[in-house]
């Protein structure tokens, strides 16, 4: 018999596996139990559905040695968030109870309840399903059957292991929380054995727990006594950079509008000067100038909205004496304006609040009065 190498690696699967539930399910608040090393937690970060992100696990060595790789990096700060994400790393064990691990959308244990002992299962379960509630759990554990195909193992796969389920015994005792705590189960897996071997299941066997509706109404405040209990330590915290940091909305806001601002201003002033805004068209293609003028009317001009690389058709401007009145929602369909700002109001309520523009209207308003001369 071969050995079996999974590729990618299994590790690598299982995190790909809970990926993709967060990506299909959207949570906000999401923790994981048993983070070790954080390598999951790193790969969650990426996802900007998520807006708050727990770690904890009872090695505060280990989550000491590998806290740093969660810190923010420069790109963060040159790229905020458009949501806020703040990462909390706490040590403790997961089968007592802190109320900083409640009100979550989802929990991830990945190949931790197998370091358990099967007495610990019980208070585990009454944590994570009873006390801590969260809409999505995953869990995931290895398959005991699997391990026949596994060349030169005896044993459990890893010393540490103190029990490894067969597919039937894990069914059952996640079909066994589903009634006791209310929530449906669905069964997955990750790492294939080789053709003809499909009924002993995934190297690695998951389960997907999902809380029932009904639930939320009969178990409203079941272990309220245990929210003056901290037995977590906080060991590690940060806040990443996103638009909604008040400084740093602002300076974006400011950079992005006077560069477009600008950028305007000085193909009007290009134009105006020639005295022919239409030769300008032609002389701009030629040398492959990315914004380009024409005139509509004595007081009016339009601009090729392609130089944003977001719309199409044309910006068009109207000239008040020595200003150039530019549409809010034309500015808006600039893709870095649009990430910045949720909307046309927002973007006018964040313009009238800055000292440097001038609104009038939904038009902001730009002089074009060359300075240097």
């Amino acid at each position: 018999m071969e050995r079996i190498k999974f590729s990618p690696p299994l590790y690598k699967q299982r995190y790909y596996f809970v990926i993709d539930l967060i990506m299909k399910s959207q949570p906000k608040k999401v923790v994981d139990l048993g983070c070790a090393d954080c390598s999951l937690l790193r790969k969650m970060k990426f996802q900007q559905c998520v807006e708050e992100l727990v770690g904890i696990d009872i090695n505060q060595q280990v989550i000491r040695e590998n806290m740093y790789l969660l810190s923010p990096l420069p790109c963060d700060y040159l790229n905020p968030r458009i949501r806020p994400l703040i990462i909390k790393l706490y040590q403790g064990s997961i089968i007592e109870k802190d109320p900083c691990v409640k009100n979550f959308d989802m929990a991830s244990c990945i190949e931790v309840i197998e370091h358990l002992e099967l007495s610990m299962l019980e208070a585990f379960s009454n944590v994570v399903f009873g006390y801590m509630t969260p809409h999505t759990i995953v869990i995931s554990t290895p398959n005991a059957d699997f391990n026949r195909l596994l060349l030169g193992l005896t044993g459990f796969r890893d010393r540490d292991h103190k029990f490894e389920w067969t597919k039937t015994e894990f069914q059952n005792w996640a079909l066994d929380i589903c009634v006791r705590y209310e929530y449906s189960v669905t069964f997955a897996g990750v790492g294939s054995g080789p053709a003809g071997t499909e009924d002993v299941g995934f190297c690695t066997q998951i389960a997907i727990f999902t809380r029932m509706p009904a639930r939320n109404d009969r178990w409203p405040n079941s272990n309220a006594d245990c929210d003056d209990i901290h037995s977590y330590k906080l060991l590690h915290e940060v806040k990443y950079p996103s638009y909604c940091d008040k400084n740093i909305f602002e300076n974006a806001l400011i950079n992005e509008m006077t560069y477009w601002t600008e950028k305007i201003k000085k193909h009007f002033l290009n134009s105006t000067e020639q005295g022919d805004t239409k030769n300008n068209v032609q002389q701009d293609q030629e040398s492959n100038e990315d914004v380009s003028w024409c005139s509509r009317s004595m007081e009016k001009h339009c601009v090729n909205w392609s130089v944003c690389k977001s719309a199409d058709g044309y910006l068009e401007v109207q000239k008040h004496g020595d200003t150039i009145h530019i549409p809010l929602d034309q500015l808006f369909t600039i893709l870095e304006v649009k990430k910045i700002c949720s909307s046309v109001v927002r973007l006018k309520e964040a313009l009238l609040e800055i000292e440097q523009f001038e609104i009038a209207g939904d038009n902001l308003v730009v002089c074009i009065c060359d300075n240097e001369k």
